[in-house]
């Protein structure tokens, strides 16, 4: 049985990695633009420019490739069900955009001080943190100020 929230986190890592792969593409496109119109370019600066291109392409090629990557192999997921006690705290955060409207994000911090910002699809920010209140139950929700600081000192000390 898939738990429901692992299923959201996977649809909204799929939909970032949408967009960085959109991302990668421009910057690809850019870089070969780039070293192509090198070559009408008759001073010395001909290769530092070429040069340019040719990283620009390969680090948009690199951007691509890592967007590729099945959603499900996340690290941060399989550490989620695998060791659901390492979570120390969670919580929604929304984000306004004047144009799009708004998109929330779901934040999981972990017993070794690392963290994971996820966007979450729309309305399914209250079943996500529902199921994690019952596989986590010793995890903290909600967004504070004081657990921050706590988290940066200590994670093991989040109250």
């Amino acid at each position: 049985m898939e738990l429901q929230v692992v299923s959201v986190l996977v649809e909204g890592l799929r939909q970032e990695r949408k967009q960085v792969g959109r991302l990668g593409w421009l910057v690809t496109g850019f870089g070969a633009i780039v070293a192509i119109s090198s070559f009408k370019v008759k001073d010395g600066t001909q290769a530092t420019i070429m040069v340019c291109g040719w990283v620009a392409l390969a680090f948009g090629l690199l951007i691509v490739a890592r967007s590729r990557r099945p959603a499900e192999s996340d690290v941060t997921l399989r550490r989620l069900v695998a060791q659901p006690q390492d979570l120390v705290w969670f919580y929604v955060k929304e984000i306004r955009r004047s144009s799009t409207g708004s998109i929330s994000h779901l934040w999981l911090h972990f017993l070794d001080g690392s963290r994971k910002g996820v966007a979450l699809p729309p309305l399914r920010e209250g079943p996500a943190a529902n199921e994690l209140r019952v596989l986590c139950p010793q995890a903290r929700e909600g967004y504070s100020p004081e657990r921050e600081a706590a988290f940066r000192r200590d994670p093991r000390t989040i109250g």
